[in-house]
């Protein structure tokens, strides 16, 4: 994209998929830290994602990919949404920050969301179903496929 975007114009747009949809709310301890295995750092780096494995819980990321659901909805071109998504990696992967509500909200807050009406949203209930039906559709049919979709 960065190569040819003098040529074309790109709107990304992250859609929910769950690396591990069983996942309980609370989230999971991580028993050892694979998130800062060798190949993980290195092959981060090239992408600029510091995986410093200071997070010791995987997350249940519904209400995270309903926070996506609720940028892209408020921003038709996507930017915001990625802006967003680009906190949320940096938060999980390298500050090992929590995905509780809270910190979600700080982060629809920096990128402009409206933290009230984002909070209304991540915790309506219909919201958390619509993108956690969404997503276990998505790996059904495309395990193995990013979560991102680029458009022209």
């Amino acid at each position: 994209m960065q190569e040819t975007r003098d040529k074309y114009e790109f709107h990304v747009f992250w859609e929910p998929y769950f690396l591990r949809p069983d996942t309980p709310e609370e989230g999971t301890v991580i028993p050892y830290n694979r998130l800062s295995s060798p190949s993980l750092i290195t092959a981060g780096k090239a992408v600029g994602i510091d995986f410093t494995g200071a997070s010791k819980l995987l997350p249940n990321t519904t209400q995270a990919h309903t926070l996506l659901e609720f940028a892209k909805t408020e921003d038709k071109t996507g930017k915001k949404q990625n802006d967003l998504q680009e906190i949320l990696f940096k938060a999980f992967f390298t500050d090992g920050t929590p995905f509780d509500t809270n910190s979600l909200l700080l982060a629809a807050e920096s990128v402009g969301l409206n933290k009230e009406a984002a909070k209304v949203y991540i915790e309506n209930p219909e919201n958390k179903e619509k993108v956690a039906k969404k997503a276990y559709d998505r790996n059904i049919r495309e395990i193995g496929r990013a979560s991102c979709r680029e458009r022209v």
